[in-house]
């Protein structure tokens, strides 16, 4: 897990996937709460995808349940995808999975906090379940 430290003055919060290699990979994205006070899984229906379909990999982080749930509230919380990577193809030049955390108030103009970065291979065609988790620090 990495603790990355965010500003509630400064925008809103996106989490961007990206997802390169000759594997076919996908995702389920979930927000944790940090309180026993509210449910624990705060992201519903969990953001899903996968590196063949032309949708964008980028989602605001948001509380599904209290939509206005102003940020100051989100120090804690965790943001936790899982990856699945399938390997098709015999040659295995490697797979590289990262989950950035951008700050801003839209997307196309938010600057990256900070990422985490996944590196493998697959020696033989098969599946393999990989993960990344950022823990939300209010500043």
């Amino acid at each position: 897990m990495k603790k990355v430290t965010f500003d509630p003055a400064k925008g809103r919060l996106w989490i961007n996937i990206e997802m390169q290699g000759i594997y076919f990979i996908t995702y389920a994205y979930q927000m944790w709460s940090a309180t026993a006070a509210e449910p624990p899984v705060l992201t519903n229906p969990l953001r899903k995808g996968n590196n063949d379909s032309p949708h964008d990999d980028h989602f605001e982080v948001m509380n599904d349940f209290n939509t206005t749930d102003p940020l100051a509230n989100f120090d804690k919380r965790c943001l936790d995808t899982n990856f699945w990577v399938k390997k098709i193809e015999a040659n295995d030049n490697g797979y590289t999975l990262k989950l950035n955390l951008l700050q801003g108030n839209n997307f196309e103009s938010a600057t990256l906090l900070d990422n985490i970065v996944v590196t493998g291979t697959l020696g033989t065609p098969g599946l393999k379940e990989e993960g990344a988790v950022i823990q939300l620090i209010k500043k």
